[in-house]
């Protein structure tokens, strides 16, 4: 069939709906002759865009051979008979955005429920897309699908009227509410609120509600429970008398009653006119009310200056009221002189201020005697302070003075010497010698010990501070004919503490170690000296399987480590290989225990076909446990995949209908797998250019035929086998697109020809025709014992005679 590329066909297609192709198959041809003459050919460029045809002409009417070239950007289409029908796609305003819609057919976990998106890929324009099917999810899930405007759990509820998303809004929204007890709404002053969707889609508070409260006295049904001030004590205008203070006070004294007024319900709480009791004053009278007139009436009093009153130890004294008047003040302090006491004796807010004396502490005898004199002393705080300014007897010194007041000048006066170094006086044997003062003058240093050199005598003789200092002697305590071998050598003895010390820094043999040196000064370097060794790891040594070996010493330098034992990669022997304190710890293998599908190599892996694969096997104590997770040769199916594991893709897989072909079910694969007069285009069986009637496939054309089935040999049936006997008149049953047609008894004369025909005609689609039966019976009432054989698969799809049969032959005729 001619094909005229869509991007063309706007200049010659006139048709916008559905037509009847068969009847338009000669225009069209004429149509695509004119424009392979004019145009340069039916061929074209390819107008699709993977699914999509990216033309914008509308298509509706178009002859087509695929989807795409109905099913455009601008257009949604299928093609049906070999011609597109198609309608326009909604525009839609911004790109990515989604709206619901109607699916017509579902799938699996599926439902009518469906989307679409605005200008998906790979679309250039403004487009609503294909109306997509959604996966039914068990419920509204959250707030991002309660807000998409798609009913994802496919309940017929969308969003917000979904119960699922009751817990969800749209920001700004505003609904009244009420959050008080049931019954109790739009009662007394009980009122709705409203409240407003947050920016995260939720209820905000519920705002302006009034909600029940207590029951008060104003008129008003607070409680809202439809009563108006049901607890109340009294009534408007009442009046009663009342008093706060005792119930014995009224009519004593001056106290007497009042009044109190019903207000909202309730007593005032104040009593007007009443008059309580109040403390009791100097007056003449009984202010208390507790029938005495100024009974145990007293005052604080002070009849000294008022800037003294309470101020240091002046104290206030007492009056008493007597028939209304105050006695003469009793019992009170006024100012004294300021003595040594502590005290604010006079008064003024100072304790013991200008309080002084004359004070003397020496020796009595010597004030006033060489240099002595007397000082003064002054009272804090109520003692007396240290003499100040005195001068006592000190120590003699040579100044030409009476120090110590004992009537004598500078006598006995004498102090310790010293003249040698500085650094050295009162240090080791070095000490002071003594000078004696004449008239205010030292005499000559006597007695003195300066430094000597120092000796091992346990003595600072250089009077530095340290004693037998670098006082030192060569020495050696080893074994005679040691010292000088080997690394045997002299060391040094220093005193201490007038004694010779231990030998230090002398080299004495030794036991033998790997250093290429004689340590135990025999006259032989690092003989027999071995150690243990281990190269491995230090925290795995002695753990599991491994252990140290032996290394031996040559010229100080370690030999290999011998017999040691080191980590190994851990195997299935219920071992520690590896030394980490774990046995067997995750040691797996592949495996793979079914008989085809993969194949163990020599170099112990596996080689898989296809789909399978190799299982995993771990290792515990020692044992390898049951394979797991290996994938096995299964049924295969047609999907580009090698299920059954050998090693070709799809082989031998079925289809419902048509061939497997690069993984999925088409109707044809290659033009072998179509009729003769066809060929096998995108995966469609079209007619060539012979076929009739406007047919482009054997799926998309019906046939009306009319068979003539002819006996056209002289041989009936005997036990079940054709025979030529003329013993029977034959019958014949046709069974052809799931229908039965039976003939009349055919006459076994021979040389005359008997047939069965089809009438009125019948309409079967051609694929049908490709697999009739043709049953033969030995009589006209035909059941089991009477069947004489058949011929199956009988090809009569294409119009003409045929002559089909072994042991009978029948002639065949078909016509439209």
């Amino acid at each position: 069939m001619c094909t005229i590329p869509m991007s063309q066909r706007s200049a010659i297609m006139v048709y916008t709906k559905p037509i009847n192709v068969f009847s338009l198959g000669p225009f069209l041809c004429a149509v695509c002759l004119m424009f392979t003459l004019v145009a340069g050919g039916c061929s074209g460029t390819e107008i699709c865009e993977g699914e999509y045809g990216t033309h914008k002409v509308d298509p509706t009417g178009s002859p087509c051979q695929k989807k795409c070239e109905c099913h455009t950007f601008y257009y949604v289409g299928q093609c049906l008979e070999g011609a597109c029908v198609s309608t326009p796609r909604e525009s839609c305003e911004i790109k990515g955005i989604t709206r619901s819609c109607k699916v017509e057919t579902t799938s699996a976990g599926q439902c009518n429920e469906g989307i679409q998106t605005c200008q998906p890929d790979p679309f250039d324009v403004a487009r609503w897309g294909d109306c997509k099917p959604i996966e039914a999810k068990p419920r509204e899930d959250g707030k991002t699908m309660c807000l998409d405007g798609i009913d994802n759990d496919c309940d017929g509820k969308v969003d917000l009227a979904d119960d699922d998303c009751q817990a969800y809004c749209i920001k700004g929204n505003k609904e009244p509410c009420y959050s008080g007890k049931q019954g109790t709404q739009s009662v007394g002053v009980c009122k709705t609120g409203i409240r407003t969707c947050t920016a995260d889609n939720q209820w905000g508070a519920c705002e302006s509600e009034t909600l029940p409260s207590a029951e008060i006295c104003d008129g008003l049904d607070n409680n809202c429970n439809g009563l108006v001030d049901e607890t109340c004590a009294c009534k408007k205008g009442d009046s009663q008398e009342c008093y706060s203070g005792q119930s014995q006070e009224p009519g004593v004294g001056p106290c007497k009653k009042g009044l109190q007024q019903c207000i909202n319900g309730e007593w005032s709480k104040n009593c007007v006119g009443e008059v309580l009791p109040r403390t009791e004053s100097c007056n003449k009278n009984d202010d208390d009310c507790d029938g005495q007139i100024d009974e145990d009436l007293k005052r604080p009093c002070f009849s000294g200056a008022e800037k003294s009153r309470n101020v240091g130890e002046c104290k206030d004294g007492t009056q008493t009221c007597t028939d209304g008047q105050w006695s003469t003040c009793v019992g009170d302090i006024k100012p004294t002189t300021e003595i040594c006491d502590d005290k604010d004796n006079n008064c003024d807010g100072k304790v013991d201020e200008s309080v002084s004396q004359l004070c003397y502490t020496g020796p009595q005898g010597t004030q006033g005697v060489g240099i002595c004199k007397g000082g003064t002393q002054t009272c804090v705080r109520g003692k007396w302070s240290d003499c100040s300014n005195e001068v006592v007897p000190k120590a003699e010194t040579c100044n030409n003075q009476d120090d110590n007041c004992d009537g004598q000048i500078d006598d006995k006066v004498e102090r310790t010497c010293y003249t040698g170094p500085t650094n050295t006086r009162n240090t080791g044997t070095c000490t002071d010698g003594t000078q004696t003062c004449v008239n205010g003058k030292w005499g000559l240093c006597k007695n003195e010990v300066i430094p000597t050199t120092e000796i091992c005598n346990n003595k600072d003789d250089n009077c530095d501070g340290k004693i037998d200092e670098n006082v030192s002697r060569a020495c050696y305590t080893g074994p005679s004919g040691t010292q000088g071998i080997g690394v045997c050598k002299a060391g040094t003895q220093t005193c201490q503490a007038g004694i010779w010390g231990t030998c230090t820094n002398q080299q004495l043999p030794s036991k033998e170690i790997c250093n290429n040196k004689d340590d135990d000064c025999n006259g032989n370097v690092d003989e027999d000296v071995q150690k243990a060794c281990y190269t491995g790891p230090s925290s795995t040594q002695g753990v599991g399987l491994c252990k140290a070996g032996v290394s031996a010493c040559a010229k100080g330098v370690w030999g290999t480590c011998f017999n040691q034992q080191l980590p190994a990669s851990e195997t299935c022997n219920n071992k520690d290989d590896n030394c980490d304190g774990k046995i067997d710890e995750n040691v797996t293998r592949a495996c793979y225990d079914f008989a085809n599908g993969c194949q163990l190599q020599t170099n112990g892996t596996y080689q898989c076909k296809g789909l399978c694969n190799t299982g995993t096997q771990q290792c515990t104590g020692g044992q390898w446990a049951s394979c797991q997770g290996k994938i096995t040769p299964a049924t295969e199916i047609c999907n580009g995949k090698d299920e059954d594991c050998d090693g070709a893709v799809d082989n031998n897989a079925r289809c419902s209908s048509g061939v497997c072909c690069n993984g999925s079910c088409q109707a044809c694969c290659v033009d072998a797998d179509c009729k003769s007069d066809q060929s096998c285009q995108s995966n469609k069986c079209v007619c060539k250019a012979s076929c009739k009637h406007g047919c482009t496939s054997a799926q998309e054309c019906k046939r009306k035929l009319k068979i003539e089935l002819s006996y056209l040999d002289c041989r009936a049936c005997d036990d079940n086998s054709f025979v030529s006997n003329n013993k029977a008149d034959p019958y014949i049953i046709l069974r052809v697109g799931g229908q039965t047609f039976t003939s009349s008894n055919i006459s076994n004369t021979c040389g005359l020809i008997s047939s069965l025909s089809l009438s009125p005609s019948q309409t079967f689609d051609p694929v049908q025709l490709r697999s009739v039966t043709i049953e033969v019976y030995d009589s006209d009432s035909p059941d089991g014992d009477d069947f004489c054989g058949k011929v199956d698969r009988v090809d009569v799809s294409q119009p003409g005679t045929k002559t089909v049969g072994t042991s009978v032959v029948f002639r065949v005729t078909t016509s439209f």
